[in-house]
């Protein structure tokens, strides 16, 4: 293989940050960008596919796991989180340290505040976890549009800053610089470092048409004057990839809207499957059923195509 392989890792053994950057990386390793003609391209991402589904088959534990859940949604959002720590007394006195790896968390300077930033980050996405289950519980049916809209437009496109800040018998200390900050900390053992979560709301608008969800469509699901229309099925898919659904929680939405994963012979359907089972993301989903339309155009038979998850229709329902 041409790329070093990331199942040679004992998963079991990470926490929920560490599988995250361990899916962002799996997400990367095969990039249509990086070969200079499709047939290259989809040889590499077949080979690569098969080694990752036979990877889950023998972690499947794993992949069931909350964590794992946890590090799936943490991937869709971890680069709008942000570690601000306040230095000094005026209103612009505060160093901004984005969380953009897993390692940038532990260089030298996040290591003292590191604990409460990791404590504080991780409560924060497993409420957000959570409150993505509650939404497909059994007792929460009649009310799940409501409860995931919420999701939506609360949580899931927020830009979460840990605000951070030290003190020093009991109160608060400071320093002109971050620089001079960093050094009375590391000098002095008896500060104590207080972490809080703030989301700041953004476009979920946007951020749904980014994701290959029209918005347009999304707001006639959820209103109440039009969430009677039948909606396609790619719809749903593509919101479970923007929310980055556990594989349960997708099976639900699908069986609530009148469609399954479970479709015999449907290509669509296993791709998508296995992206939610597994940890595919969308990218390479629309990649793998390129890659069979792609066989399909040269066989000598007349067939189809596989619908695909980049057009979305609006109201009407297209079964696939």
């Amino acid at each position: 293989m041409s790329y070093m392989s990331p199942f040679e890792q004992d998963i079991s053994k990470m926490d929920f940050l560490q599988l995250s950057e361990w899916l962002s990386l799996c997400r990367s390793i095969v990039i249509r960008d990086n070969y200079s003609n499709e047939e290259d391209f989809f040889a590499a991402l077949d080979a690569f596919c098969e080694d990752w589904e036979y990877h889950y088959e023998q972690n499947k534990k794993v992949y069931a796991s909350k964590k794992f859940g946890m590090a799936r949604l943490f991937a869709t959002y971890k680069n709008r989180v942000n570690l601000k720590v306040r230095f000094g007394k005026e209103r612009n006195s505060i160093e901004t340290i984005p969380f953009d790896t897993y390692g940038n968390i532990h260089s030298n300077d996040v290591i003292l505040w590191k604990p409460e930033a990791l404590e504080t980050i991780e409560h924060s996405v497993s409420l957000d976890y959570q409150n993505i289950l509650e939404v497909f519980k059994p007792q929460n049916k009649s009310c799940y549009k409501t409860l995931l809209h919420e999701v939506v437009s609360e949580q899931a496109f927020c830009n979460i800053d840990i605000k951070i800040r030290a003190e020093k018998d009991g109160k608060k200390f400071s320093a002109m610089t971050y620089q001079e900050f960093m050094a009375e900390c590391e000098k002095n053992d008896t500060y104590r470092i207080t972490a809080v979560a703030n989301k700041k709301k953004s476009n979920y608008n946007a951020a749904l048409d980014a994701c290959g969800v029209s918005s347009t469509t999304y707001h006639e699901f959820h209103g109440e004057r039009t969430s009677q229309k039948e909606f396609d099925k790619k719809f749903f898919i593509n919101l479970g990839f923007a929310l980055a659904l556990p594989y349960p929680s997708m099976s639900r939405l699908l069986i609530y809207n009148g469609y399954t994963f479970n479709s015999e012979g449907r290509v669509f359907d296993e791709v998508c499957r296995k992206a939610f089972q597994i940890g595919f993301s969308r990218e390479m989903a629309i990649a793998l059923i390129d890659k069979k339309n792609a066989e399909l155009a040269k066989s000598p038979m007349s067939f189809n195509p596989v619908p695909n998850l980049t057009k979305i229709s609006s109201g009407k329902r297209k079964r696939v």
